[in-house]
């Protein structure tokens, strides 16, 4: 019975995942206007215009939301690593690093929540300051793609090493190819316009859409990964669906 009771709190733990999609999606991106940001080119009066006048409390909701995303993406990274762990095996480094990799992206977005809200907070701040504080949040967000390369190469490496049924090779594949596209992220340091700015096709867009669509595959394939194991667990032992069937009515 504990072993099921385990495996539906794993369920729970992997579809946290969906409420961190969820959060950044329609809270940070959508109420947030992050879909448009401000651009890395405004001069200072537009910059202090747009996060305190034109957007201000878009900026203070949406960036709520992503730090509120940021303990949902907590569990579902500490799944991965303890489901690629059982791939890996004994000493499982990379394992290990997937699931820390996913913890850093946490805490990283968590702060730029935190830096962008500041933006807004005191209205009567000088633009340069505004600006300063925008600038370290897009940087510490988007010059982040390290840690997801780091979780994304790691899932590389594992799926096409070793043997298992949770991941297939395509997706060992499209992690690596994935994670080349990362790379564009790291134009923003050298690019304040232009499609490898923080606001551009290869500095935002592209990435996030890697992001977004790597992080759905994974929590799907963890789910159906679940199901096996759950289905496996009641098919050796029967009995336990029949226990957890009586407690469900007795609740």
């Amino acid at each position: 019975m504990d072993a099921l009771k385990s495996l539906k709190l794993q369920k729970a733990a992997i579809m946290c995942g969906f409420a961190f999609l969820a959060f950044i999606g329609i809270g940070w991106l959508g109420v947030g206007h992050f879909y448009a940001p401000a651009h890395a080119d405004l001069t200072l009066p537009e910059t202090l215009q747009y996060f305190t006048q034109d957007y201000a409390w878009q900026n203070i909701w949406g960036n709520s939301c992503i730090i509120i995303a940021a303990a949902f993406l907590c569990p579902p990274s500490i799944m991965l690593g303890l489901y690629y762990a059982d791939i890996e095996g004994r000493r499982p480094v990379w394992s290990i690093a997937a699931g820390v990799g996913g913890l850093s992206i946490a805490l990283i977005i968590f702060m730029n929540g935190c830096m962008w809200m500041s933006c807004a907070y005191r209205p009567w701040l000088e633009a340069e300051n505004v600006q300063m504080m925008s600038d370290f949040a897009w940087f510490a967000f988007l010059l982040g793609w390290v840690y997801l390369e780091l979780e994304m190469m790691a899932v590389t490496i594992v799926s096409l090493n070793y043997k298992n049924r949770m991941i297939p090779r395509w997706f060992g594949f499209a992690s690596l190819v994935g994670g080349l596209v990362l790379m564009g992220a790291q134009g923003i340091a050298f690019f304040q316009s232009g499609p490898f700015a923080y606001h551009g096709l290869m500095g935002f867009y592209m990435p996030m859409l890697v992001w977004g669509c790597w992080f759905i595959g994974e929590t799907v394939f963890m789910l159906k990964e679940n199901k096996r194991r759950t289905q496996e667990l009641l098919a050796e032992h029967p009995e336990l669906a029949v226990a957890a069937a009586d407690d469900d009515e007795e609740e």
